[in-house]
């Protein structure tokens, strides 16, 4: 730490009355002052950026954390979207593919008289039909 000039006291020591007369004598006291003070005033503006410059490395990695996380996060569930993809697909070609198919079959049922309140959707009866006549 560099010392502090206040009225001839130098941190906690004081100036020898005849330096001091001479620093007077010269006005140099006061430039020394001023000097000390610019010198502690750098010093600590230093300090306050050092401390600064460790917070922002600080939190600069935490957030890398955090983002490498959540990138983890999102790859994860792009898998999941896949595999719930592929099951879909799966129960979708059941319902409506092949000969035999869960759509032909009701639809056969309900035309042999089954009481149902209900129709299924238009959509996957095209779907259904345009499988059959495709094997067909």
């Amino acid at each position: 730490p560099f010392p502090a000039v206040v009225r001839g006291t130098v941190v906690g020591a004081r100036l020898p009355p005849r330096m001091l007369r001479c620093c007077v004598r010269a006005r140099t006291c006061v430039y020394m002052h001023i000097s000390l003070r610019l010198v502690l005033f750098a010093r600590t503006l230093n300090e306050k950026q050092q401390k600064n410059a460790l917070e922002i490395a600080r939190q600069a990695g935490a957030l890398y954390d955090k983002f490498e996380g959540f990138s983890q996060d999102l790859i994860q569930l792009g898998k999941k979207m896949d595999e719930s993809k592929g099951a879909y697909s799966a129960a979708m070609n059941k319902l409506v593919e092949g000969k035999g198919n869960l759509i032909t079959s009701v639809e056969k049922l309900k035309k042999m008289g089954a009481k149902a309140k209900k129709s299924l959707p238009e959509a996957l009866l095209k779907r259904s039909d345009s499988e059959n006549l495709l094997e067909e």
